[in-house]
């Protein structure tokens, strides 16, 4: 999904880029000579311009999606008995617990027993 993002935002500025660069040439060859500006093909450039921002805007919103995914696809995996580095999980009842704690405040399990066994 985040490669996917990528290639439609790229597409969406190339094409925003290319049709500015167009427009601004346009403007220039027309200016120079002296002959008057068909006001339609400098609209038809802005519109492909809005259409290609638009388009860059969507494989941003794509590529905010892929990540978040991935975020949420990455966190820190730890061993089954604990769910972060300073808990345990207690084997009896399922309680997390501080890692420095001895026993289980809601079984009484011996932590130091089920932590020296890991």
């Amino acid at each position: 999904m985040i490669i996917l993002g990528w290639i439609i935002t790229i597409i969406g500025a190339v094409i925003s880029i290319t049709s500015l660069s167009s427009r601004e040439n346009y403007i220039q060859e027309y200016n120079g000579i002296g002959r008057r500006i068909n006001s339609g093909e400098i609209e038809d450039a802005e519109l492909i311009i809005f259409i290609g921002i638009i388009i860059a805007v969507v494989g941003v919103i794509i590529l905010i999606a892929g990540y978040l995914k991935s975020s949420k696809n990455t966190s820190v995996k730890t061993d089954k008995y604990t769910n972060s580095f300073d808990t345990i999980k207690c084997l009896k009842c399922g309680n997390i617990a501080n890692l420095q704690e001895k026993f289980c405040s809601k079984c009484g399990n011996n932590l130091y027993e089920q932590r020296n066994k890991l």
